[in-house]
C-alpha cells in the first residue's frame, strides 16, 4: 500500500555491496538501517520497486556510485524519483 509520505533513502556504495538506510518523513519519522545489497542494476531496480511501493515519495542521496546512476538514472527519472547528494 503506497503511503502520502516521502522517504529518504541513503545510499553508500563499495565495489561489491550497497548499503542502505531509510528515513520518513518528519520530526516522528522512523530512521533505520535496510542493510546491505549487491552493487548491480537488477538489485538497484528491486529495491527501488519495493521502497516505492511502500512509500509516496522517494528522495535518494548519499554516495551514489557512477555506475548506479548510468546503469538506472534514466529509468528511476522516468519514475519521478529525485536525487540529492
Amino acid at each position: 500500500m503506497q503511503q502520502d509520505r516521502k522517504a529518504f533513502v541513503g545510499l553508500d556504495t563499495s565495489k561489491l555491496k550497497i548499503s542502505v538506510a531509510l528515513a520518513e518523513d518528519g520530526r516522528q519519522g522512523e530512521v533505520r538501517f535496510r542493510g546491505d545489497i549487491d552493487n548491480t542494476p537488477e538489485a538497484v531496480r528491486r529495491l527501488v520497486h519495493k521502497l516505492a511501493s511502500r512509500h509516496g515519495e522517494l528522495l535518494f542521496g548519499g554516495l551514489v556510485s557512477e555506475k548506479i546512476l548510468l546503469a538506472n538514472g534514466p529509468e528511476l527519472l522516468r519514475q519521478g524519483l529525485a536525487f540529492w547528494v
